[in-house]
């Protein structure tokens, strides 16, 4: 499960100023940072790409190149999350996640769940 906050403090490198703390529970345990790239918007929906940068409690990091979509209607998002590289036990990682939950626009929270492989190069 991932809980995401878009602290004001925050220090955000996004050119669009949009960026986001995410809490990581379940078989991965630590934060996300998530900074967003690029944006386009219809009526129905916003679509973000991103890069992201776990940090995970037992030191170690993954990285990954994202896209997201936010039905505007009903606040449903989904995240493709392509890993590109980490540190540690997740050292030169690959794999693929997807993160579907909820954005709450007013309180500035989004909540969902993320599924998905991450393979290292000793997996057998």
């Amino acid at each position: 499960m991932s809980v995401a906050v878009f602290p004001s403090g925050m220090p955000c490198t996004s050119p669009l100023g949009l960026c986001s703390l995410n809490i990581i529970v379940g078989d991965l345990q630590g934060v996300a940072e998530v900074t967003a790239t690029a944006a386009s918007d219809t009526p129905e929906a916003q679509f973000i790409t991103s890069q992201s940068l776990f940090i995970l409690d037992d030191g170690s990091t993954l990285e990954s190149r994202d896209i997201s979509a936010i039905n505007l209607i009903n606040n449903e998002s989904v995240a493709n999350l392509s890993i590109t590289g980490g540190t540690g036990a997740w050292e030169n990682a690959t794999g693929r996640l997807m993160v579907r939950g909820i954005v709450d626009f007013a309180a500035g929270t989004s909540s969902g769940k993320l599924r998905g492989r991450i393979c290292t190069p000793n997996d057998d």
